[in-house]
C-alpha cells in the first residue's frame, strides 16, 4: 500500500483497508487451516514419532501456501505453529518426540538469532563506530554498575525473601 503510494498510484482509505483485511485474515485463516489438518492427520494416522518432521511440513506448507495466494507467509506460519503446538503438547505426541522437537527449534532459533547478529555485525564499518567508542564504552559500563543495580533494587524493594547483600550480588 505504502510501495503503492510512494510509487504514485492512488491509494483510498477504503481499498487499503480491504488489502488490509485480505492480507491478515487470510494469512491467519492459511495457517489455521494447514495447522488443523496436519494435527489431525497426524492424529487420525497415529503418527506420533515424526513430529519434528511434521513440524517442519507444517511451516513450509503454511509459508507456501500463503505466498502462493498473495497472503504473508510470516503470519501464516505463526498462526500454524499456535495451533500445531496443541498437537505436540497432546497426549497423543510421545514424550521423547515432544522433547525432540522443542531442541531442535531451541537450536534453530539460537543460530538464526546469531545468524541475525552476525549479519548486523558485519554491515558495521570500524570508522563509523570508532568516534564513537569511548563514550559508548562509558555508558556500557554505566548500565552494567549503576543502571542495572539500581533497578533490581528497584524492582525487589519490597521483596523481603533477599537480603540487601543478596540483592546487590543479582
Amino acid at each position: 500500500i505504502l510501495l503503492g503510494a510512494a510509487s504514485g498510484e492512488s491509494v483510498s482509505a477504503q481499498a487499503s483497508i480491504a488489502k488490509l483485511l485480505y492480507f491478515v485474515l487470510a494469512s491467519a485463516l492459511v495457517g489455521c487451516i494447514v495447522g488443523v489438518v496436519v494435527k489431525e492427520g497426524l492424529r487420525v494416522l497415529r503418527i506420533t514419532k515424526d513430529a519434528t518432521f511434521a513440524s517442519f511440513v507444517v511451516i513450509l506448507a503454511a509459508y507456501g501456501i500463503s505466498e502462493a495466494i498473495g497472503a504473508s507467509g510470516v503470519i501464516s506460519v505463526v498462526v500454524a505453529a499456535f495451533v500445531f503446538r496443541f498437537f505436540i503438547q497432546s497426549r497423543f505426541v510421545d514424550p521423547l518426540s515432544r522433547l525432540n522437537v522443542a531442541h531442535v527449534w531451541e537450536n534453530l532459533n539460537f543460530m538464526a538469532v546469531a545468524l541475525v547478529f552476525l549479519v548486523l555485525g558485519s554491515q558495521l564499518q570500524v570508522s563509523t563506530v570508532i568516534p564513537y567508542a569511548v563514550s559508548g564504552l562509558i555508558i556500557a559500563i554505566a548500565f552494567m554498575f549503576v543502571v542495572r543495580p539500581l533497578t533490581i533494587l528497584i524492582s525487589m524493594f519490597f521483596d523481603n525473601s533477599f537480603t540487601f547483600r543478596e540483592k546487590l550480588l543479582i
